[in-house]
């Protein structure tokens, strides 16, 4: 990693926090800083995996810095970028100064959800935000759901686990709306990111409109191989040890592009027929099966803080091909490990 000139690899020691945000008169980063002051204790680490994502870096890194939230850190680590990526980062990093660091490390390529793990390892703010290479927040991106974790915190205190996340605007490659509202596109619930056991089996919540207090971020950092996703990984570990809550409005603006990790697909019957079709070609069971991974890996890295209803759910679960056919679907429906929606639980049922 860059600082003051020289490079520190695969570490974040001894970086200062932010405490002002520079006059921008007379410096690199004219017009993209005000005067104002901060305390270090507020510090929000922003979290930005990147992989040959230069055609919509730029728009995305200029939204980060144009957050009406000043207090925060960004943390990049690219995954072997060969399209332009790693300029556009350096060029950013002479901009905006010491508050951006680029970690550069040993361990090649890991793909988003290791890559996004590695850089959680390294944050020590009081509170992380993951970041997406191809979207664009919202001004107040930051501010919102920060105000909604410090409500939560006054609830419960900041020692308990608590992720944060939000809706997001469909958008396509240009920029042009596809849809107000992710959750209603998909016919998803947030509030089912309540109840861990729901997250078993389907993930509801977005890893780039999420925020996480230290507390969820010390006890969930160690993303195993088996997680199907980060966000998912962090979203399981918060709904079983602490609390998800979510704002009820778009923060980010969700970009779709035909080369996403994951991606935002219209629900009605023209997706479920290509989700049936996706089943056929993948095996019946595929999706079960990762989900059953994951659930072992959480079994793994949790099993003394869980009780013993927790274990015997989990081990139902990762077993559950052992079981008849019709124990199977009691076993799902009498634990509440559904899905989102009828159509969703006629396909789920059908499937184990």
């Amino acid at each position: 990693m860059k600082c003051g000139g020289r490079t520190v690899r695969g570490t974040v020691a001894g970086l200062a926090y932010p405490t002002s945000r520079r006059s921008a008169e007379g410096s690199e980063a004219s017009g993209l800083f005000e005067e104002t002051t901060t305390v270090s204790t507020e510090v929000v680490d922003i979290l930005l995996a990147t992989y040959n994502g230069g055609r919509f870096l730029r728009e995305q890194l200029d939204s980060v810095v144009g957050q009406t939230y000043a207090h925060w850190r960004l943390l990049v680590r690219d995954d072997g970028s060969s399209d332009g990526t790693a300029d556009i980062l350096e060029e950013y990093q002479r901009r905006i100064g010491e508050r951006m660091q680029i970690v550069r490390d040993e361990l090649g390529r890991l793909g988003p959800a290791l890559s996004f793990g590695r850089l959680l390892t390294l944050s020590d703010a009081p509170y992380a935000t993951f970041c997406d290479q191809d979207d664009v927040w919202m001004p107040d991106r930051i501010e919102q759901l920060l105000a909604e974790m410090r409500r939560m915190e006054r609830e419960t205190g900041a020692a308990r686990p608590i992720l944060v996340h939000s809706d997001l605007q469909v958008i396509d490659e240009e920029g042009h709306e596809i849809s107000r509202s992710f959750w209603n596109y998909q016919y998803l619930r947030p509030e089912v990111a309540e109840d861990w056991r729901r997250l078993v089996v389907q993930n509801v919540v977005t890893g780039c409109a999420t925020l996480m207090n230290a507390a969820l971020r010390d006890i969930a950092a160690r993303i195993p191989q088996e997680a199907i996703m980060h966000d998912w990984w962090l979203a399981l570990v918060a709904a079983r040890f602490g609390r998800v809550g979510y704002v009820d409005r778009a923060t980010v603006k969700y970009r779709q592009h035909g080369r996403n990790d994951t991606g935002a697909k219209r629900w009605g019957m023209s997706y479920v027929v290509a989700k049936v079709a996706e089943l056929r070609r993948d095996g019946w069971q595929e999706g079960l099966r990762r989900t059953q991974r994951q659930a072992a890996a959480f079994r793994r890295e949790y099993g003394s803080r869980l009780t013993q209803e927790d274990l015997t759910l989990l081990d139902g679960y990762i077993g559950l091909q052992a079981k008849g056919l019709l124990a199977r679907r009691v076993f799902l429906i009498r634990n509440r490990l559904l899905k989102v929606g009828l159509i969703r639980n006629i396909g789920w049922l059908l499937v184990v």
